[in-house]
């Protein structure tokens, strides 16, 4: 069988940002982050089936606007920062945050479609698609 698993994570500077405890933390992140690029990595690795291990990781640049601590209460009263990295899901809300993404989007959002495919391909999983392609 194929195995896939992925984890994604923000860093600025040398500040790594998994998913915050409580909603303070949650601010605190999202403060740090207004009107500044940050990156956000996801480490992927597939498993074959013949037991081959194939690790990757994707970085994407991320610029948020300047934020108000308004603003930021208004976000995190989403409830979204629950479960994010950094305290932000850029596929919902969050991404009324940002200014600029600089890479892979889906990235971002916790798994880098392209980038995967791309490996799985390699590795020999019969992806859907033009054959021979």
């Amino acid at each position: 069988t194929w195995i896939l698993a992925a984890d994604t994570l923000v860093y600025r500077g040398r500040w790594i940002m998994g998913k915050p405890e409580d909603i303070y933390e949650a601010f605190e992140m999202l403060q740090s982050l207004q009107g500044r690029t940050h990156r956000v990595v996801t480490g992927y690795a597939i498993l074959t089936p013949q037991g081959r291990l194939i690790r990757r990781s994707k970085v994407t640049r991320v610029r948020f606007r300047k934020l108000t601590g308004q603003e930021i209460k208004r976000h995190l009263d989403l409830d979204e920062w629950q479960d994010a990295a950094g305290g932000y899901k850029i596929q919902a809300g969050g991404q009324a945050l940002t200014s600029a993404v600089t890479g892979c989007f889906t990235n971002v959002v916790g798994l880098p479609l392209e980038a995967v495919l791309k490996s799985l391909k390699k590795s020999g999983f019969p992806c859907p698609g033009r054959p021979n392609a």
